[in-house]
């Protein structure tokens, strides 16, 4: 077999950035029944729990209401982001469709509750296009990276300040996340967490 060349190894590597880059996933189309399982491990200390999000119901405006583990609902928009009850304001944006490679995009809330007021700055990158693996199963993902800046106010204790750094795998297939893991500086302690997919159930 003939060596590749440096100008045809070059024309190769262009050609799968290029396929990487092609790759884009549209908002995802949820059904009732759509149940991700979870196992997450945080530290310090060492702990480890599960939990689960099942679609109970469509809802008006591309809205789902979802079922928790503990039996408790969330409500989520179309493009799979937790709505906060407060209202808009109070709400994330981990997720923006469609997802393209090297798309970025920022995000800001209010955070807290008065008379303790806060803000967030999340600033996201959509890194890669990758096979994963999970218990779950293989699956090809979108690897996106986010640092979200967080600033609170105090009544006895003045400003205080924290950062939390980001990695989730959304997986077309699967219609959501198969994996996530965080790192929360600031605060009492640093936290690190983990969560991955043990199982997805599609619904009906």
């Amino acid at each position: 077999m003939r060596p590749i060349g440096g100008f045809a190894a070059s024309l190769i590597l262009l050609a799968l950035a290029a396929a990487a880059h092609g790759q884009t996933a549209e908002r995802p189309v949820w059904q009732v029944g759509d149940k991700w399982s979870f196992k997450e491990s945080t530290r310090p200390p060492p702990e480890e729990s599960v939990w689960t999000r099942e679609v109970a119901e469509a809802l008006p405006d591309g809205r789902f209401r979802v079922r928790m583990q503990n039996g408790g609902t969330l409500t989520f928009d179309g493009e799979t982001n937790s709505l906060d009850a407060r209202g808009p304001e109070y709400t994330w944006k981990r997720f923006s469709f469609p997802l393209t490679v090297g798309k970025k995009w920022t995000h800001n809330r209010q955070i807290g509750t008065p008379p303790h007021n806060g803000y967030e700055h999340a600033s996201w990158e959509l890194k890669a296009y990758e096979t994963l693996t999970v218990p779950a199963g293989t699956f090809d993902c979108f690897r996106v990276y986010g640092a979200v800046s967080q600033g609170i106010s105090y009544t006895l204790y003045g400003q205080g300040s924290s950062f939390q750094y980001v990695t989730y795998w959304y997986c077309p297939v699967v219609k959501w996340i198969a994996r996530m893991r965080s790192r929360s500086e600031g605060g009492v302690a640093n936290l690190d967490s983990e969560s991955v997919l043990t199982s997805f159930v599609a619904g009906q």
